[in-house]
């Protein structure tokens, strides 16, 4: 099973970071992937696709990053 959700399939259920597979809505044949914040508001969507410049086609949630010993929490 994939860790990638298509956004036609299902969108996240809260406010958070996902890695997201983004397209310029005037090229869609080229991809290229981002960190994006999701809100979930009234007119739910990705960081930056608001404004138009980009569209996400699928996001996966973060994973864990692993704690360094030692290193700040």
């Amino acid at each position: 099973m994939s860790a990638w959700v298509s956004v036609d399939e299902r969108l996240p259920d809260k406010q958070t970071e996902c890695v997201c597979r983004c397209v310029f809505p005037s090229k869609a044949d080229y991809a290229f992937f981002m960190v994006l914040e999701y809100y979930p508001n009234k007119k739910p969507h990705f960081q930056h696709e608001a404004i138009g410049h980009i569209s996400v086609t699928h996001w996966a949630h973060l994973p864990e990053f692993p704690m360094e010993k030692g290193g700040a929490e």
